[in-house]
């Protein structure tokens, strides 16, 4: 019997080891997608939060050539991300910018809402927080920004210029 008390205790040890271990690693990945979410909030939110609609590059590309009054490009960077480069006729809505804005407004837009951010997890989260409130229209480009391979637009003053 004491080999068995033994055995787990050992096991909520090596439990509790790992979650600190698990926590130490995460909270730099959080504080990266954006300072002001909390670790607990954002993977409460990511993990059980609504399911979410992913959307691919190509797929995103073909609305935009074949049927773009469909779509609404909404790009959660910063401004600076943005000026450096941004897919032609997207919006630029940095998050702190999106997290002030009404879900009614949202609901309002009779488009597909088409939420891009660097690598796609910040642009996730927002899919997430409006289907929270029964926005069903939110899309998520896959990979973000950086998994997009098609022409990109830079701005330099008052002037674009097409890159990639």
């Amino acid at each position: 019997m004491s080999k068995l008390k033994l055995f787990f205790f050992f096991l909520v040890l090596l439990a509790a080891a790992a979650v600190i271990i698990y926590e130490k690693q995460l909270k730099p990945t959080v504080n990266e997608i954006h300072p002001d979410i909390e670790a607990y909030d954002y993977y409460k939110i990511m993990w059980f939060g609504p399911k979410t609609t992913e959307i691919k590059a190509s797929d995103l590309k073909h609305k935009m050539d074949y049927s773009p009054d469909s779509i609404y490009i909404i790009d959660l960077r910063s401004q600076t991300m943005y000026d450096s480069q941004h897919i032609k006729n997207s919006l630029s809505m940095p998050f702190d910018e999106f997290l002030r804005i009404s879900p009614a407004d949202f609901k309002k837009i009779d488009k597909i809402l088409v939420f891009i951010s660097q690598k796609g997890k910040l642009a996730e989260l927002s899919c997430k927080l409006l289907s929270n409130k029964n926005i069903k229209s939110a899309r998520f480009l896959k990979g973000g920004i950086d998994n997009w391979e098609y022409k990109r637009i830079k701005r330099s003053k008052d002037k674009e210029h097409i890159i990639k």
